[in-house]
């Protein structure tokens, strides 16, 4: 297989998988039993093409053809993984450090790079609505941001990088950031718990175990099951 052929049968599959997420076609597919061939025929003769969509991803650059609008929202996942948005920009700060002791980035280019990061971290802390768009996931709109800022200076901050790389580093600065504040929520929790069992005393409520109704037991003292 050529290399222009690989592209060709990878637009396809993308094809497919875009096909597949349309709800009136899996619908009709499902009523009419067409075959495996009839479906490739019609996806390749009668609906839009890949192309129609008009999303730029980190990864899109291996491609001829944009994926299947219908699938890209599908994967997107910028919808609940903005909450990363300060870690991942606290993350990129640091490998822009990193890369310029390493020498892959001008002294320059290294200012550029955290000046950049640093409005963009303050203008999301002062904004929140500021952390949005339609963005794949959140590094590809902190990415987008930072090029808008310094032009293609930006992208050098993905050197040596992958996205897994990313994820790794923002949920590990997100836990450490997170655990705290759930650590005081919980004591919170447990004293509004013996708050509440001191005030009913001996008030008598049925115990439960694995779901069913137990022997009564007084408030103050059910353990839990």
């Amino acid at each position: 297989m050529t290399r222009t052929d690989s592209r060709n049968f990878l637009s396809e599959k993308q094809d497919l998988a875009g096909l597949y997420y349309r709800p009136a076609l899996r619908g009709w597919i499902a009523t009419a039993g067409c075959s495996v061939a009839a479906l490739t025929l019609v996806l390749l003769l009668a609906w839009p093409r890949a192309a129609d969509a008009q999303q730029k991803t980190l990864w899109s650059g291996r491609f001829d053809e944009a994926p299947d609008a219908t699938v890209f929202e599908w994967g997107a996942s910028f919808r609940f993984d903005r909450q990363l948005f300060e870690d991942d920009v606290t993350g990129s700060l640091a490998w822009a450090g990193a890369l310029e002791r390493a020498g892959v980035l001008t002294p320059e280019q290294g200012r550029q790079i955290r000046t950049a990061l640093e409005d963009i971290l303050e203008r999301g802390r002062r904004d929140p609505s500021f952390v949005s768009g339609a963005d794949e996931d959140v590094h590809s709109f902190v990415e987008r941001q930072l090029v808008e800022r310094i032009g293609e200076t930006g992208k050098r901050l993905h050197t040596g990088r992958s996205r897994n790389d990313q994820v790794a580093v923002d949920m590990r600065l997100y836990l450490r950031r997170r655990i705290p504040v759930m650590q005081v929520a919980l004591v919170r929790l447990v004293d509004a718990l013996a708050g509440q069992a001191v005030a009913a005393g001996d008030t008598l409520m049925p115990a439960y175990t694995h779901l069913r109704r137990a022997q009564p037991t007084r408030c103050r003292s059910a353990p839990a099951r």
